[in-house]
């Protein structure tokens, strides 16, 4: 039996199914929404169960054995199996810790032994802190600067001529059921007054394509997006142009860029994600970011991996 914790509205994850069916692979789908009750929990050496409980009293018993896919699946919550709200202040506040706690225990656990996709907590996905630790496993990273005033964002526009502006967050809110994208701007004036939020640059890299790197089970599926000819996809691809679509090419990544991504998903503990480079007109891989939960569709179609295939075929 494989055991499927998704988001309730991921297409992706309907596509795994139906390879899983076509294989007749049994699995059973736990979807987002869900709150799920843990009832025991034992760990005995490296073994260990966990007995859960859904609210319709179906019950569920997970080992060190079972098989386990996540995908965008971070907002289950594992809760202890009865409200404590009659409790005291004090004690209730301590309860409240102890339910992160356990949420937190279940979610690291499943974690250990999902064959694909991990719970994510998103907020603490930095992507400062990725991109130092892609620059530590030898990765080319962009000069990366946060400013707050238009002193400092006039010495970046003198050292390197053209500057682009992201979200320092990972760059998406969710709102009435609704996912928003915040895109890569190019910096094209200096704001009108003096001091402002804190805000982050980097040069604009000439690029020849964009790079986009699905990761699963140790393996890339990469393809390169020719958005630079295009005004609307130039400095940022996900400005999709549905009346005349960037070109996507299969691409192989070369083998010292891909142990290198290697180490960085081991570094930050993901059995797969999304990756963003670019590749410029020298030939050289800069390292964008990572996105733990990223949608890998549109590697899997253009590029012909049938990613989702792959994926149903690594559980029994």
């Amino acid at each position: 039996m494989i055991f499927i914790f998704a988001e309730d509205s991921d297409y992706s994850i309907n596509d795994i199914i139906d390879w899983l069916i076509f294989y007749n692979k049994k699995y059973y789908r736990i979807n987002d929404s869900t709150s799920l009750f843990v009832s025991y929990i034992s760990i005995i050496g490296k073994s260990f169960t966990i007995n859960l409980e859904d609210k319709q009293g179906n019950r569920i018993k997970l080992t060190e054995k079972s098989q386990i896919l996540i995908r965008r699946a971070s907002n289950i919550k594992f809760l202890p199996s009865k409200e404590y709200s009659r409790e005291l202040s004090v004690v209730k506040e301590h309860l409240y810790r102890e339910s992160h706690a356990l949420n937190t225990a279940v979610k690291s656990l499943l974690n250990s032994i999902s064959m694909f996709g991990n719970f994510v907590d998103n907020a603490s996905f930095s992507k400062i802190e990725i991109m130092r630790k892609a620059a530590l496993c030898g990765l080319n990273i962009p000069d990366t600067h946060i400013i707050s005033n238009c002193s400092q964002l006039r010495m970046g526009i003198s050292n390197y001529k053209a500057l682009i502006t992201k979200a320092i967050s990972n760059g998406y809110a969710r709102t009435g059921g609704k996912e928003l994208n915040y895109y890569t701007e190019r910096v094209v004036e200096i704001p009108s007054v003096e001091e402002f939020f804190p805000s982050l640059i980097q040069p604009q890299i000439q690029k020849l394509a964009d790079v986009r790197v699905f990761f699963a089970s140790r393996t890339f599926f990469t393809t390169a997006i020719m958005s630079q000819r295009n005004p609307q996809t130039k400095v940022d691809f996900r400005r999709y142009d549905r009346n005349k679509p960037n070109r996507v090419l299969r691409l192989k990544l070369p083998n010292g860029i891909e142990e290198k991504l290697r180490n960085l998903m081991d570094l930050l503990e993901l059995n797969s994600g999304s990756i963003d480079l670019i590749l410029d007109r020298f030939g050289q891989y800069t390292f964008l970011e990572v996105n733990p939960e990223g949608q890998f569709a549109q590697v899997s179609f253009p590029g012909a991996y049938y990613v989702e295939k792959f994926i149903a075929n690594t559980y029994e």
